[in-house]
């Protein structure tokens, strides 16, 4: 013959349920907001020592404005990540 569980016990055993469900979520949560945060690649300060140098490049006239501009948007999407 086999036990049979309360009214009071399966409640019980759906709350713990929910919680850890509950807890897995916001763990995934977590996760997911950390990765978004780090931004891969290389630090802003190497690409604002990049972004300088290409405007002291373009001020010396040795590249011309288009290049200038297509080079200006590459970094600064890299600062926007």
């Amino acid at each position: 013959m086999t036990a049979r569980s309360t009214k009071r016990q399966r409640e019980q055993a759906k709350v713990a349920r929910d919680v850890a469900r509950q807890a897995r979520r916001s763990e995934r949560k977590e996760e997911e907001a950390s990765t978004e945060t780090e931004a891969p690649g290389r630090p802003a300060e190497a690409v604002l020592e990049e972004l300088a140098k290409l405007h002291e490049q373009f001020d010396a006239e040795q590249i011309d404005f288009d290049t200038f501009d297509e080079r200006k948007s590459i970094l600064l999407a890299e600062l926007a990540i």
